[in-house]
């Protein structure tokens, strides 16, 4: 998976610093290490060995903790070394916009018209690119806590109705938001909304336990009977962020269905996991049970920490593999533990 160049713009001195180091290499860019910043790179169709290649490899240089071998010492020359082999492994990774290129607009065709081309054909040109439609996270959350705590807050306000946008294109779910975009849906900076989240300590161990800076965060409900049309996200805002679902309450009858065209693959998401799925690809969700669907949706740049929860966990769809290990429980982290249930929120605006 690749993430944007930049999106650690808007913090500052050592959060800058912080944030910028621990996503330099698992991110596949290199601005840490002062170079200029590359174009997005990501696994393009017929690359996932190549990309997994280069993955183990940088990963085997890094070690567990980005300090071993590839770390310049004070050195001009191994510094010098280092850069270079951090920009040797970037490159080593297929180009995704390199492969958009390739795909030329027929004569006549305007460029609006054809961007609606490659939208029905499930094709989006930007953004983060996973190797398969979804991933079950190595997480085992505890289903009664979170519908407890969601229970409280549902108490305190309402749901927001789908707008007008969303509605006219079939996007018919409504929101609960936990965050909100002070500068507009979906544009930051983020800020909490009324002390949700402050007063949901188990949903607090959650987003820390996902390991990486959020967002959007909000419970999103669909009813009985309700569907959300095929779709997939095209706001600026996904270009370096994924969606996470963590099911709150649902049935054997909610599908959760990505894919593109024809190509659909279906999932009936489980209480006490979490999921990541490609919203680049068309998707869509119907709900023919007789109770709500409800699910917390968090968006994320990600993190190294995160990409290893993807990279250990459970791939579905078109490319399955098994979990490369156990899930690990989530449990109710104390407030007097130093960060053991602190969640940070995007404090900039793209």
């Amino acid at each position: 998976a690749c993430l944007h160049p930049g999106h650690a713009e808007g913090f500052g001195g050592a959060a800058a610093a912080a944030v910028q180091d621990d996503h330099a290499l698992s991110s596949g860019t290199c601005d840490a290490l002062g170079n200029a910043s590359p174009s997005c790179r990501g696994d393009s169709p017929g690359s996932s060995a190549a990309a997994i290649a280069a993955a183990a490899t940088t990963e085997s240089e890094l070690g567990t903790n980005g300090s071993s071998s590839l770390s310049p010492s004070s050195s001009p020359a191994a510094e010098v070394a280092y850069r270079q082999r951090c920009i040797e492994a970037y490159n080593a990774l297929p180009e995704r916009t390199a492969f958009f290129r390739r795909v030329q607009r027929p004569a006549g065709v305007s460029q609006q018209r054809f961007g609606e081309m490659l939208a029905r054909g499930g094709i989006h040109p930007r953004g983060v690119v996973l190797q398969t439609e979804f991933y079950e996270l190595p997480l085992a959350l505890n289903g009664s806590l979170l519908q407890e705590e969601v229970t409280a807050l549902l108490e305190t306000g309402e749901w927001e109705a789908e707008d007008a946008d969303n509605a006219a294109q079939g996007v018919t779910s409504r929101h609960f938001r936990l965050t909100r975009g002070t500068g507009g849906d979906l544009v930051g900076p983020f800020e909490e909304v009324d002390g949700r989240l402050t007063r949901s300590p188990y949903i607090r161990s959650v987003l820390a336990a996902l390991g990486g800076v959020v967002g959007n965060v909000a419970l999103m409900s669909l009813e009985p009977s309700g569907l959300v049309d095929a779709h997939f996200d095209t706001n600026e805002y996904w270009d370096a962020r994924v969606r996470v679902h963590i099911p709150v309450w649902t049935n054997k009858k909610v599908v959760f269905s990505c894919g593109q065209r024809g190509e659909m693959h279906k999932l009936r998401m489980r209480v006490g996991k979490a999921y990541l799925f490609d919203n680049h690809l068309g998707h869509s969700v119907s709900n023919k049970g007789k109770s709500p669907r409800i699910h917390l949706a968090v968006d994320m740049v990600g993190s190294r920490r995160f990409w290893t929860l993807v990279r250990q966990g459970k791939a579905l769809g078109g490319e399955p593999r098994a979990a490369r290990g156990p899930a690990a429980e989530v449990t109710q982290a104390a407030d007097d533990i130093p960060g053991g249930a602190r969640v940070a929120i995007e404090a900039w605006s793209d």
